[in-house]
């Protein structure tokens, strides 16, 4: 057996995968991506090797690679005209003869033989929550796409429904894996975050998520200030998000609303862990991984009946109405008066997790990836 050019194996089915998410901050899409390849390595090695077979992880340079033993990284390309650049053009020269799998919600139009993730429909959906730009390039892309492509991966039913209905498929052709969360299980606590916000002796709700409006930030704000209970804060986890929200009135009045600013997975890990509950709002989510982080640390989730949510938590969530402040403040309110049970939540939140579990994804992705190639 010889190496062409790239260095790659001749005689090989080689399956490339699509590394831009090493380069990237984590949200939940970046984290789906690194530990479903990480749970695809896995299941590589357990199912012994095979002869004719090559797995390579392309990636821009300098980008945090994840630690594989199966699956070889190769990195390439330059960074310089950004990543959207390098995705498009550097990616599909790299992945020549053999099959492209990405996980991270985007992908190379000019690339036949793959296989691509759509998250959710959001661009469809809930196009006011981006910019012109980026919600007419998704859909061009995906609405492209989706014509050649092997297989769809999605996150949820929820989202396999909607991408259904927006791209009008076969629904054979998606595959549905949910996210999960063990890799909490690798990250060490950093109670160095209470002392940096202030938080010793101090009870607090937490809400993680990104600047997109869909997560209704706005909302929960508002719905917090008619909290009577004077000692209790609300934490929001998250970067800039003084920049977005300093018109509002209602979150520079109440001094209990307490902006975090982005911190990184140990100090998340402490501030869920200590948490009276994390609140969860969002009005669009393709499945909403931080509810399965906090059931894992044994905090209580308050949590929209919308969109994925309700999949995702099952009965280990206490619901509210996400387009209803009152609904938020009642919610929270019963909450903190006792009437939902805290300890049920929690053990429910334990028992939960077990439908959610990475290292099957991996199995299920070998599979299916063999399958296709």
């Amino acid at each position: 057996m010889v190496r062409n050019n790239y260095g790659y194996l001749e005689n090989m089915s080689k399956i490339f995968i699509n590394g831009k998410f090493t380069a990237q901050p984590t949200t939940g899409v970046q984290r789906m991506a690194r530990c479903n390849i990480e749970a695809l390595d896995a299941a590589i090695v357990a199912s012994g090797a095979i002869d004719n077979e090559e797995w390579i992880l392309l990636c821009p340079p300098n980008g945090d690679f994840p630690k594989l033993k199966a699956i070889k990284i190769r990195s390439f390309g330059s960074r310089k005209l950004g990543l959207h650049f390098w995705e498009q053009f550097f990616l599909p020269l790299a992945s020549i003869g053999g099959m492209l799998v990405s996980f991270s919600g985007s992908t190379p139009l000019l690339k036949w033989n793959q296989v691509f993730t759509i998250h959710d429909a959001a661009v469809f959906d809930f196009p006011k929550a981006y910019t012109y730009i980026f919600r007419n390039w998704y859909k061009f892309l995906f609405k492209t796409v989706k014509l050649f492509a092997k297989k769809i991966i999605t996150v949820s039913e929820f989202s396999k429904t909607r991408i259904l209905d927006c791209l009008k498929i076969d629904g054979s052709r998606i595959l549905v894996i949910h996210c999960g969360h063990e890799h909490l299980r690798l990250i060490s606590e950093d109670s160095s975050v209470w002392h940096e916000l202030g938080l010793e002796n101090t009870r607090y709700l937490l809400a993680v998520a990104s600047l997109n409006p869909s997560k209704n930030l706005l909302a929960l704000i508002e719905a917090f200030t008619h909290v009577s209970n004077k000692d209790i804060k609300l934490i929001l986890v998250g970067s800039s998000y003084m920049n977005i929200f300093s018109e509002s009135e209602v979150m520079l009045n109440d001094e209990r609303v307490v902006f975090t600013g982005a911190v990184n997975d140990e100090q998340l890990k402490s501030l869920y862990k200590n948490a009276e509950a994390l609140v969860f709002p969002s009005v669009y989510e393709g499945f909403g991984i931080p509810p399965l982080e906090a059931m894992y640390c044994g905090c209580p989730v308050l949590a929209a009946n919308a969109a994925s949510i309700p999949e995702v938590c099952g009965n280990a969530a206490y619901y509210f109405d996400p387009y209803s402040v009152s609904s938020i403040t009642s919610a929270i309110t019963d909450f903190l008066d006792g009437i939902i049970p805290k300890q049920q939540l929690i053990d429910q939140g334990y028992r939960r997790l077990e439908s959610f579990i990475w290292k099957n994804n991996g199995i299920i992705l070998l599979k299916e990836l063999r399958s296709l190639y």
